[in-house]
This record gives structure tokens, C-alpha cells and sequence, in this order.
């Protein structure tokens, strides 16, 4: 007798939702099944009970094999099952919350503006919180780079010594390398019309410190700082706006006046260009020259590899002190990340203001969910109908879940859309209030697209890497408060079995 194929053995896969115990009692009891049919027909046969069991055993096989698969088939049927059942459910409770919003459009507007403008206030606070304190300074191993106070804290200390005479190159090598800069405004009386930009003077360290590397043209050459050369680097963004992108541009040779030293040589040599995502501490990058190589306080270093902060804020301080005579012993020098010290002022400002977004953002869900209590009592009636109709207090929760879902994606998806309009309508004006450049600088204009605003760029501050994490979180507030009207369900009339 030709034995059953495994595939044929099935019937008891139609059954849903079983755990894995339950269909391994299936399994056994299906199996047991046609082993019995098979002994009983040997016994009719003449074979005895006993015979008859073990031939029948023989002939099905691997026992335990076709346990295993049957098993495995059936598990793998249940999960299809199931999630074609909840697929379902979900589209039905989905048609049933829009055409609910349907008929009661004030409340749902009124419920998705609340918590949208919740959403966009929070999350444009957060972001800005995010490029100022959280995300690094855009330089390679930034955390590795310092900046120098000469004081025990950024205020200032009321007894300082004179540090005119310290020999900072002395300083220098403590740290795998430092940069000092003296900011400077420049005319450049070229062309159809003068221009005025900010730029800064530079010391050999400064591009190794900020790991840059000019797009086109060469860096700065230790003779340039030498024989003080009258060379300049200029910013991709003057490059563009000044220049057109002149390919040409290396080795042309500019007038320019510089505002604080009036005295220098007016015929510069450009000699490169600086890359687009180049960024400095401020705004004064457009022009950049070799500082005369003298003796001049660092701003920033560069810990050495392997180096903690606290142990070159040590030999950095013995350095100096060494230096000074009658110094106070409350005072010393200091290091600080030069991402903390970028922030500091505004710090307290950002955290405060972010903190407030995050009350609000609380204060709306709350408001939002005591407006779906309100309304899930309304349909009080409603929802003891579906009772007795046969619904589960669970079915008729994931119902009003689901609509509570829906109303916060839609909501959330007009917040976040809110808050990256808003962060380009308003970023520079944040930022001059704020008085600190953001991280990161300005992104290069596209053609004919209007450029956005250097302050606060879409790729930049308002990221989707934190935006819709952030906005994500929301969403997750408002469906846990608006899962409190599933209690209401608790208390509705129960159908008798």
C-alpha cells in the first residue's frame, strides 16, 4: 500500500492563531491518525495487533521526520495566517476610521492642527538643540580638538596674568598641532563693483587642525609664512558669487585692502580654493592669509593620539606657568572641546527653549487624548452595540486605536512638514539671535533653486537621521495617551456566552 505524501497531511494547518504546542498535538494526533487506519487494515488482513503496528510503522518511514516537517509546515501556514488576518482587520478598521473622520471633520481638524503644531515646534526646537549641542563639528576626530582658554573657565578671571611674553611655540609642541587665526575684513575693489568680505589670517597649523584640503589650486607652503607671502585661499561661496567658477581662477592676481592692517600688500595671488563643506568657528572664511610666523596664543590644538584632555591641560599649564611670575594660584590654563565652547553661551538658552517645545508637545498629547476620551464616551452606545454583536473588548480597543493611529500620522506628517518649512523661513533669523554660527556652515547654492538659508539647511539641522526619530516619539506619546479610551471599552456590558 502506497503511503500518504507529507503534503497530503494538511487539513490541519487551516486551523489559526496556534501556539507551538497546540500544533504539535495536531501533529502527533494527525499522524496517530493514519497510523491506526494503516495497523487496522493489516489486522483485517490476518496480522496481529502487534504485527500489524510495527509494519504499519515500517512502512510510514521516518516517524520523527515527517513529525518535524508537518511542524514546521504548520507553523509556517499559522504565521501567513496571521498576519493575512491582521492585514485584513487593519484595511477594515482603517476605512472605518477615515469615514468616522468624515463625519465629524471639526473635530478631526481640530484635533490634527492642535497636536501638527505641537509636533512642528517641537521638533524645530530639537533640531536646532541637535546642531548645536549633540552632532559633532564637522572636522575629522573632532573629538580631539580643543580649544585653548587662558583661564581656569570662559569667564573672566579677575586677577589674569599678562601673557604677552609667553613663548606659545613652546606650547605648540605639547599637541600634534595648533592653529591661531586674527579675523579681518577685506575690500576687494576689482571688477564692476567693490566687495566687502570677512576673512582671517591664518597660522601654518590651521589647515591640518581642520583637516581641510583646498578643492582646487595648493595650501598655504611653509615659505608662505615665512616671507610672508602675499597669497590668499578664497571660500568656494566667493568663488562662485565673484568669480563665476572660473577654472582660472589659481594664479590670478587680485587687489585687496585689508581693514585691520591697512599696511599689507594690496596684490594677492589666489592661490586656491577652499572645499564647499569647509567651516569655520565664524562666518569669516570668504578670504584666507598666511598669518606673519610668530610667536601667538593658539586657539585651537589637537590632542595627541592616545592623549587625554586632562593630561594636556597639565603640561599645557606647567608650560605657561612656568613662564609667569606672582601668579595667582586660583588661575590656570584650560582646555575645553572646542564643540562646548562653541556653545557655551547659548547652551542654557537652547535647552531651555527645547525643554518648553517638550511641554508642549506633552501638554497637546494630553489634550488630544482627553478629546478622544470625550468623544469615545459619546459613542458609548455605539460601542455597546458591537458588544453584543459578538465584539472582544480587545477587537473593539485595536479599533479605536486605530484611529487614534491615523489621526497622530497624519499629524505627525504635517508637523514634520511644518517644522523643516519653518527652520528655512526663520534660521538665519535664529541664528543672529543666538550670535553663534551652526556647525557645519553653509551648503552650496543650487542652480536656479533659491539657496537656503546657511543657518539652519535641510541637510543639515532638520536631518531626517533625528527629525523623524524625534517626530516617531511623538507619534508614540500620542497613541499611549490615546489608548486610554480602550478603558472605556473595559466597562462596557459584556456579552453573556
Amino acid at each position: 500500500m502506497k503511503m500518504p505524501d507529507f503534503n497530503g497531511l494538511r487539513r490541519y494547518v487551516t486551523l489559526p492563531g496556534r501556539k507551538r504546542a497546540r500544533i504539535v498535538r495536531d501533529v502527533d494526533s494527525e499522524l496517530e491518525t493514519h497510523l491506526a487506519m494503516r495497523a487496522e487494515a493489516l489486522e483485517r488482513q490476518g496480522a496481529t495487533r502487534d504485527d500489524a503496528r510495527a509494519q504499519a510503522l515500517r512502512e510510514f518511514g521516518d516517524l520523527a521526520d515527517a513529525r518535524q516537517y508537518c511542524v514546521e509546515v504548520s507553523r509556517r501556514t499559522d504565521r501567513r495566517a496571521k498576519w493575512r488576518d491582521w492585514l485584513s482587520d487593519a484595511r477594515l478598521d482603517a476605512g472605518h476610521a477615515v469615514r468616522l473622520m468624515r463625519r465629524s471633520p471639526a473635530f478631526s481638524a481640530a484635533t490634527i492642527a492642535v497636536f501638527a503644531a505641537a509636533i512642528a515646534a517641537s521638533t524645530a526646537a530639537n533640531s536646532v538643540l541637535r546642531a548645536y549641542l549633540i552632532r559633532p563639528l564637522p572636522f575629522p576626530e573632532a573629538d580631539r580638538l580643543m580649544s585653548i582658554v587662558p583661564g581656569p573657565s570662559l569667564a573672566v578671571f579677575p586677577r589674569s596674568p599678562s601673557l604677552q611674553h609667553v613663548d606659545w611655540k613652546r606650547v605648540d609642541s605639547l599637541f600634534e598641532v595648533t592653529a591661531a587665526w586674527d579675523l579681518d575684513g577685506f575690500t576687494l575693489p576689482d571688477g564692476s563693483r567693490p566687495d566687502y568680505i570677512d576673512g582671517a589670517w591664518v597660522s601654518p597649523g590651521f589647515s591640518k587642525t581642520m583637516g581641510i584640503t583646498p578643492a582646487i589650486g595648493r595650501d598655504f607652503t611653509a615659505d608662505d609664512f615665512a616671507k610672508h607671502a602675499p597669497v590668499a585661499l578664497i571660500s568656494d561661496a566667493l568663488w562662485e558669487r565673484r568669480y563665476g567658477r572660473d577654472p582660472r581662477i589659481v594664479g590670478t592676481t587680485v587687489t585687496m585692502a585689508s581693514t585691520d592692517r591697512p599696511r599689507e600688500q594690496t596684490r594677492v595671488t589666489i592661490v586656491g580654493v577652499l572645499p564647499r563643506t569647509f567651516w569655520h568657528l565664524n562666518r569669516f572664511t570668504d578670504l584666507l592669509r598666511p598669518l606673519p610666523d610668530e610667536s601667538r596664543m593658539p586657539s585651537l590644538a589637537r590632542l595627541q593620539r592616545g592623549m587625554s584632555m586632562a593630561e594636556g591641560e597639565a603640561k599645557l599649564d606647567a608650560v605657561v606657568r612656568a613662564q609667569l611670575s606672582g601668579v595667582d594660584p586660583g588661575w590656570r590654563m584650560s582646555l575645553m572641546s572646542a564643540s562646548e565652547e562653541h556653545a557655551a553661551n547659548i547652551r542654557p538658552i537652547l535647552v531651555a527653549i527645547s525643554g518648553a517645545a517638550l511641554l508642549m508637545l506633552l501638554a497637546a498629547c494630553g489634550s488630544v487624548a482627553g478629546g478622544l476620551v470625550g468623544r469615545m464616551v459619546s459613542r458609548r452606545q455605539e460601542l455597546a452595540i458591537r458588544t453584543a454583536l459578538g465584539g472582544t473588548s480587545g477587537r473593539i480597543g485595536r479599533q479605536l486605536l486605530t484611529e487614534s493611529v491615523i489621526l497622530a500620522t497624519i499629524a505627525g506628517t504635517i508637523g514634520v512638514v511644518a517644522a523643516r518649512a519653518l527652520l528655512v523661513a526663520i534660521g538665519p533669523l535664529i541664528e543672529r539671535q543666538l550670535g553663534a554660527t551652526v556647525p557645519g556652515g553653509e551648503i552650496p547654492k543650487v542652480e536656479v533653486v533659491p539657496p537656503t538659508p546657511p543657518a539652519l539647511d535641510r541637510s543639515r539641522v532638520h536631518h531626517p537621521s533625528f527629525t523623524f526619530p524625534f517626530s516617531s516619539a511623538s507619534l508614540f506619546l500620542t497613541r499611549t495617551f490615546a489608548n486610554v479610551p480602550r478603558v472605556i471599552t473595559r466597562s462596557l456590558p459584556r456579552r453573556e456566552p
